[in-house]
């Protein structure tokens, strides 16, 4: 059933020329590989293929609707963005988004930073997922002191944490904390945002040799080693299918700690506690993008 669904798929992708439009060659591609290798992210992710092509959502939503139909896919997951905090802000962001993708519940939102109003915010998510509109409640970029002023002041604890995790920045003090609290750790830029001079560590790389996989593959083994959800992103059809290959192996504890002693410190995104929650900031870009 999945297969026939799949060459369905495929066939109306080249045959109907305004999809084609819509989502371009290298991201239709991204999609089929992801569904015929199993994996409901990245390839699948609406919000995503948007940001990508910029014309995707309409085109893209319809198809997905039918798989999801067919129950071949099962996450839906957005976000309310700094400029979406509050309440009826927040209510109002998520009725667009339902709206835009056609859907009536969504299978996971998150607040993506602890800018002002994220308690209101997480009150209006609160109600979303009493009344069954969403799934999973969650957070992104939240660091300790985020969580506890939230958990002191909410119903339900976030579910998840998405945050920046890889090995120049493991995160161990915020890791242990949502293990404590039965938070859900998600890494964002599991691979480092694919920084080169991470992937060519000789670490990685001896490592690699000996289980005969990639500096990636490791990578991505050693965070599900340490309990932690991994979503790499790619569109190309070789590395998706690479991506889905790290359970046939497991890292010793001595390669473990070898990853271990890669951490710098060093961040590739944005600070969480930095401008991009300054209230002067989200309201400027309120302005923006009015």
């Amino acid at each position: 059933m999945k297969q026939e669904i799949i060459a369905n798929l495929t066939n109306e992708f080249k045959n109907n020329q305004k999809v084609l439009t819509a989502i371009g060659d290298e991201t239709r591609q991204a999609i089929l590989m992801t569904l015929i290798q199993g994996q409901q992210y990245p390839g699948m992710r609406v919000g995503e293929i948007k940001e990508r092509t910029h014309l995707s959502r309409p085109a893209v939503s319809h198809h997905l609707r039918i798989l999801k139909d067919a129950q071949i896919i099962s996450v839906r997951k957005e976000g309310a963005w700094t400029t979406d905090l509050g309440y009826n802000a927040t209510k109002k962001a998520f009725e667009h988004t339902c709206k835009k993708l056609k859907v009536e519940y969504l299978d996971m939102y998150l607040i993506h930073f602890a800018s002002p109003h994220y308690v209101e915010a997480w009150k209006a998510m609160e109600e979303l997922y009493s009344e069954g509109r969403i799934k999973v409640i969650g957070v992104a970029n939240f660091e300790i002191q985020h969580l506890e002023h939230l958990m002191a002041h909410s119903r339900i604890p976030p579910m998840i944490n998405q945050i920046e995790t890889h090995p120049e920045f493991p995160q161990n003090e915020l890791h242990d904390y949502l293990v404590q609290h039965r938070i859900s750790h998600e890494a964002w830029g599991p691979l480092g945002q694919g920084n080169k001079a991470l992937l060519d560590r000789k670490e990685l790389a001896e490592i690699a040799r000996h289980h005969k996989k990639s500096a990636a593959q490791v990578i991505l083994r050693w965070h599900l080693q340490r309990g932690i959800i991994v979503i790499p992103k790619s569109s190309n059809p070789k590395r998706i299918k690479e991506n889905s290959e790290i359970f046939d192996f497991e890292l010793t504890a001595e390669e473990m700690e070898k990853v271990n002693r890669l951490n710098t410190g060093k961040r590739y995104s944005v600070n969480p506690t930095g401008y991009i929650v300054n209230p002067f900031y989200v309201k400027l870009m309120k302005l923006f993008i009015r």
